[in-house]
C-alpha cells in the first residue's frame, strides 16, 4: 500500500493561526515499565535540550518525541539515550572521569545498551520490510549517531552518519534493504 505519510510537526489551529503545543511526552501506557518512562523523561527534560545545542532544538524537543509516540524503535532509542545520560550523571557524581567512564556495571548503563539494541533491531526490521518512511528511519538513525558518539564510539557514529546519508540520497524507487543501519 502506498499511503502518504504526513510530516511530524506540531498541529496548527488554522482559525487562530497559533501552534497547538505537543504533549511533553507520550502517555505512560506506551512504556513497559515506570523505569522506561523515567528514562524517556530524562531525555525529554535534559538530554534532548542538550542535544539542541548542536542541532535544532525543536527536532529533539518536539519532532523526535512526537515520532516516538508512533514508533517503538524510536522510543527505545530515546530511552537508551536517557539511560546513558543517567549513567553519565552517576559516573560524574562519583568522580570517575577516565576515558569511557560510564561504569559498565551500572544499571543505567545496562538498560541503555539493552534499549539501544532493541532500537537498532527495529531500524533494521523497518528497513528490510520497507514499511516506514525514510524520515522516520532517519530520526532513529540520528538517535543511534548520538548514542554512539555520547558513548565514545566515534567510528561507529560516523558509520551511522554514512548510512543515513546513503538512505537520504537514494531515489524513492531504491529499496531500503540496501542500507544497513549499523
Amino acid at each position: 500500500s502506498n499511503q502518504r505519510l504526513l510530516p511530524l510537526v506540531p498541529k496548527i489551529d488554522y482559525l487562530s493561526k497559533t501552534v497547538v503545543p505537543l504533549a511533553p511526552s507520550p502517555p505512560q501506557r506506551l512504556f513497559a515499565t515506570d523505569q522506561e518512562f523515567q528514562y524517556f523523561k530524562t531525555f525529554a527534560g535534559t538530554t534532548g535540550p542538550n542535544l539542541g545545542e548542536y542541532l535544532d532544538t525543536p527536532l529533539w524537543c518536539r519532532i523526535v518525541l512526537q515520532a516516538s509516540e508512533q514508533e517503538q524503535f524510536i522510543r527505545y532509542g530515546i530511552i537508551a539515550l536517557g539511560a546513558l545520560n543517567k549513567s553519565h550523571d552517576v559516573t560524574t557524581a562519583i568522580g570517575d572521569f577516565s576515558g569511557r567512564a560510564l561504569v559498565a556495571g551500572s544499571a543505567h548503563y545496562q538498560v541503555a545498551f539493552q534499549h539501544y539494541g532493541k532500537s537498532i533491531q527495529g531500524i533494521r526490521k523497518a528497513c528490510q520490510e520497507e514499511r516506514k518512511s525514510r524520515r522516520t528511519i532517519l530520526i532513529a538513525c540520528l538517535l543511534a549517531i548520538c548514542f554512539e558518539y555520547y558513548h565514545g564510539n566515534v567510528d561507529l557514529a560516523i558509520e551511522h552518519v554514512k548510512n543515513g546519508i546513503r538512505l537520504s540520497t537514494y531515489s524513492s524507487n531504491h529499496p531500503y534493504t540496501h542500507v544497513s543501519p549499523g
